[in-house]
């Protein structure tokens, strides 16, 4: 790209951004609607999960149902019902010889797939060690 060009788009790119700023600055309305009363009822209470869930549920369709996905610290993925909150399966992730996976975001649906960002941290310098040889006299 000649350098005319990339100046041109670079121009154009600054112009909108500026409208976006003036948009995004303009004074907040008058009034705001807010709700009189915001009451919540628990419609079910799952099990105790092995791990904490560190990411938001997603409600997928798996083989003609609807389940919630629920990602869980420790390399989990829970799926329960979202009528009454039983399991209808779990899927624990794999790790390398001495390392455990974890969930590091909410899982993403690419159309028939779930995708999962995982990583496996390194063990710490505070992991369990080898107790040092014992002095000799």
């Amino acid at each position: 790209m000649s350098r005319i060009g990339l100046e041109s788009r670079l121009g154009a790119a600054l112009a909108a951004l500026a409208a976006l700023a003036a948009v995004a600055c303009e004074a907040p309305p008058s009034t705001i609607d807010r709700p009189g009363s915001l009451d919540l009822t628990r419609a079910w209470r799952s099990a105790e999960l092995p791990d904490c869930a560190i990411a938001s549920p997603l409600l997928v369709g798996s083989q003609g149902q609807e389940v919630l996905l629920t990602a869980l610290s420790s390399g989990v993925l829970l799926a329960t019902s979202p009528a009454d909150g039983t399991e209808i399966f779990r899927v624990t992730l794999t790790a390398p010889l001495g390392q455990e996976a974890h969930i590091a975001a909410t899982p993403g649906v690419l159309g028939t797939r779930v995708v999962v960002a995982c990583c496996w941290p390194r063990p710490s310098a505070t992991a369990a060690r080898p107790a040092p040889p014992a002095p000799t006299a």
